[in-house]
């Protein structure tokens, strides 16, 4: 009878330990997935609150030690926005850290505004969405836009002049969004336009995408990110 139950036992093992192969997985997989969704949800508001903020006009073009980027970095400081000092506040932008933040102002140009520039209604950009202020808080080498062709002209574009801010001078330059094809997106069709119902032309509307770099398990599931954008 005992030897009966001795081998009962190493049986339960053996099953026990077919079970672990399927279990153990199963368990590490819940608890990333569980981890992804909580990250996913902080990068969501964070991208939201990023661009009700610029959409209210919210000035986020200085630097990484601005207020107001601070303001978003204290934000996103659980998911690596944010940079401390030695007591714990947050002092800056992490500009080296797994999470980057763009915020775009962008329009549909009109044969009227071809007009206002060159005398006639038609100019390379006509029809299209432009951008016409773009700041990229946080690491810009992750990924900046899935939206804008990469790299724009350099300089921080003014959304209320349409002028391109030089990094070289700081004087402001020819208004290159009506001219230039590099300010147009690619692949957008988020907001219907139209002249008498819908977004009408030569209106801004004010759009935030985040990235946040993901780890992953090792040797279960492989690093990537998660991407989200919202516009106003």
């Amino acid at each position: 009878m005992s030897k009966l139950k001795r081998s009962e036992s190493g049986a339960a093992m053996i099953e026990g330990a077919f079970s672990s192969l399927l279990f153990v997985p199963l368990l590490l997989g819940t608890l990333f997935f569980g981890s992804e969704f909580v990250t996913t949800l902080q990068a969501v508001q964070v991208t939201r609150d990023a661009g009700h903020m610029f959409a209210r006009g919210v000035n986020f073009t200085t630097s990484a030690t601005d207020s107001n980027q601070i303001l978003l970095a204290r934000l996103g400081q659980q998911l690596g926005l944010a940079t401390f000092d030695a007591g714990g506040n947050v002092t800056g932008v992490n500009t080296t850290g797994p999470m980057v933040v763009t915020i775009t102002a962008i329009q549909n140009v009109s044969p009227t505004a071809c007009q206002a520039m060159n005398g006639t209604t038609t100019c390379p950009n006509v029809g299209m969405w432009v951008v016409t202020q773009q700041v990229i808080i946080g690491n810009s080498t992750l990924r900046i836009s899935n939206y804008t062709q990469n790299p724009l002209p350099a300089g921080e574009m003014d959304a209320i002049t349409g002028k391109v801010l030089t990094t070289t001078s700081g004087s402001y330059t020819y208004p290159y969004y009506l001219s230039d094809t590099k300010f147009q997106l690619r692949n957008f069709n988020l907001i219907p336009i139209s002249d008498a119902a819908g977004f009408p032309h030569d209106t801004s509307a004010y759009m935030a995408e985040s990235f946040m770099q993901t780890p992953g398990v090792p040797g279960f599931i492989g690093g990537g990110g998660i991407y989200t954008h919202t516009i106003f």
